[in-house]
């Protein structure tokens, strides 16, 4: 499998303004965010 065909997804700040320490998971497209990532095979019948 090519790394071309993984889809990225990363957690982010979830930008509420509370400080509890709150994500979200967000899709990385341009492959470029930072942070720690996971990488997924877009078909689920893989």
């Amino acid at each position: 499998m090519r790394a071309g065909e993984l889809l990225r997804v990363v957690a982010v700040d979830g930008g509420n303004g509370t400080g509890n320490g709150s994500s979200v998971v967000t899709v990385d497209v341009a492959r470029k965010l930072p942070g720690r990532g996971a990488w997924l095979h877009p078909d689920p019948v893989c």
